[in-house]
């Protein structure tokens, strides 16, 4: 496995899945803590953060499928999300290419979808929990996001009783801690 980026929390490699292009993110050892609770920790993370994950899928929050999960060795493969690009990069593109007036216009469309996203998670009460514009994957053609995004909205029901306060990722869709 190819070593991709590393954040505070777990490192995100790229490699294959049964011929499929493949992230497999791994939540690593922390020495500060005891061994026994680090493990247990880790462990209710990652199960938190899938089922977050399906929840997101399941109100039409598009999000990498989870192809396998090794909780022996903290990883997660998911599918890595190709011909994408995070929204800070895609933000900072904009802002070198346009002047500020065309900048704004040309970003207003993409702030409105995230906060659609959000509005969907927080009513099914799920809370990322590290939100920043480096934890997004803007994927395919915003327009297209944008309709499917206001689709899914319009059936998003309720919210449910289990509250997810971990950090968790998505789309408009998210690797966390590839920085």
């Amino acid at each position: 496995m190819e070593l991709w980026k590393q954040g505070a929390e777990a490192k995100l490699y790229k490699t294959n899945f049964y011929g499929k292009p493949c992230i497999v993110k791994e939540r690593f050892t922390k020495s500060y803590r005891h061994p026994i609770l680090d493990k247990s920790l880790t462990a209710h993370r990652i199960k938190s953060e899938i089922r977050a994950m399906l929840r997101c899928r399941m109100n039409g929050i598009l999000t990498p499928t989870v192809y396998f999960v090794n909780m022996e060795s903290s990883c997660i493969y998911m599918e890595e999300m190709q011909d994408s690009l995070t929204v800070r990069d895609h933000i900072q593109n904009v802002q070198n290419a346009q002047d500020t007036a065309e900048a704004i216009e040309t970003l207003t469309p993409l702030a409105d979808a995230i906060g659609i996203t959000l509005g969907i998670m927080h009513k099914q009460n799920i809370v990322h929990g590290d939100l920043t514009t480096s934890n997004m994957l803007l994927q395919g053609l915003l327009q297209e996001q944008r309709h499917r995004i206001k689709r899914c909205h319009s059936k998003a029901g309720g919210g449910q009783n289990e509250r997810s306060q971990e950090n968790h990722g998505w789309m408009i869709k998210d690797y966390r801690d590839k920085n």
